[in-house]
């Protein structure tokens, strides 16, 4: 009966549902055009361990994760980012321009490169993928052509080992392209119209259960009275 109740109430209701899951989407869109920089620059690595004699597939496997994780982790770094600038491709106060902040702030400096730069990561391939977003189509392909720099030269000052041990090659890349891309607005709009959908229906069942809870204390109320 509850369910055949949902149901009617949801149906008197659509209009307003699916006016609201649309606002939600259109939302949603905005937010992300609004705050999405302009251009991302994309560039896959393949990350090469040279084998010894005495390391089996498997040790060599497991270490190359290892070492894709330590490099992961080191792209975020205070380090790293001396090193892309001293790589002379970008100024050395670019992330203050590109996020208006002070050049002694190196809190807001590391926080304003995460935000610019993502990194992700194919482990079984060995392979790391890394994204630079930025309002300026020149400084998002300058800084990925740093990092490059930075990853295939002079990747022994963020790991162990020898020298000539591990190889890190440029597989494709740096590729500029608008940001969002048409498929992350798309999902976007898709997820805020089902956020949308899904409010309006969890309004709509709290209002049924609401409205019985009434009928309820009406009814106590009307036999306390006899």
């Amino acid at each position: 009966m509850e369910n055949i109740t949902f149901l009617g109430t949801a149906r008197s209701k659509i209009s307003t549902i699916i006016l609201v899951s649309f606002l939600c989407a259109a939302l949603s869109f905005t937010a992300l055009i609004t705050l999405s920089k302009n251009f991302r620059s994309g560039t896959d690595f393949l990350i090469i361990q040279n084998q010894s004699d005495t390391q089996d597939f498997y040790s060599m496997l497991k270490s190359t994760e290892y070492l894709g994780s330590v490099l992961n982790e080191s792209v975020y770094s205070d380090k790293f980012v001396d090193a892309v600038v001293e790589t002379n491709k970008v100024d050395a106060d670019f992330l203050a321009k590109s996020y208006n902040i002070s050049t002694q702030d190196k809190k807001g400096r590391l926080d304003a490169w995460a935000n610019m730069v993502s990194v992700k990561r194919n482990t079984a391939a060995g392979i790391m993928h890394i994204d630079v977003i930025n309002d300026d189509k020149k400084v998002a392909t300058a800084v990925s052509s740093a990092i490059a720099d930075v990853l295939t030269q002079k990747n022994v000052l963020f790991r162990g080992g020898d020298e000539k041990s591990v190889e890190i090659r440029v597989l494709s890349g740096p590729i500029v392209e608008n940001n969002p891309s048409i498929k992350q607005m798309v999902l976007t709009s898709v997820a805020g119209f089902v956020a949308g959908l899904s409010l309006m229906l969890m309004w709509t069942f709290v209002q049924i259960e609401m409205m019985a809870k009434k009928k309820d204390d009406k009814a106590g109320e009307i036999v306390v009275l006899k």
